[in-house]
């Protein structure tokens, strides 16, 4: 599948136009999204996701959108729950197939279109990269972060 982007150019007479550029969005490139997702995931560097850290993560994504005044306790049992049903039932840490498996499901079963999936997984990265970045706001930071700080 092909996806096309503009990219706009000026040459040496200031005169501007757009060029057509074309991008391949095939499994590779899921693929590379997938891995950078889990790898901003894993917050202590150890090579699999555990349920803390994708607590904390979404709790930092929460106060990003909402706030500083949510209700932690409420984000930490959603996410609990979440990862317990979608990837480990007793909350063990989870390699990367595990989570890759899951996000391929999730993808799937919202589009089938894989420029779908590259745009829904770019976001994700951006929000979880600002997240990452909320760790060292002042404003942000709780006694719960120290763990996930390097």
């Amino acid at each position: 599948q092909r996806r096309g982007r503009w990219l706009l150019c000026v040459d040496d007479d200031q005169k501007a136009h757009f060029d057509r550029v074309i991008s391949a969005v095939g499994s590779d490139r899921i693929e590379e999204l997938l891995q950078e997702l889990f790898r901003l995931h894993d917050l202590n560097r150890n090579g699999v996701l555990e349920e803390s850290e994708l607590i904390k993560i979404n709790e930092k994504i929460q106060i990003l959108h909402y706030g500083e005044d949510i209700d932690k306790e409420e984000v930490r049992t959603k996410y609990k729950d979440h990862f317990r049903e979608k990837l480990d039932p007793e909350g063990r840490p989870v390699p990367y197939d595990v989570f890759r498996a899951y996000w391929l499901h999730v993808l799937k079963e919202h589009d089938k279109d894989l420029r779908v999936h590259e745009m829904i997984l770019e976001q994700c990265i951006a929000e979880v990269e600002s997240a990452r970045q909320a760790f060292f706001i002042k404003a942000f930071h709780s006694q719960s972060d120290e763990p996930f700080l390097p």
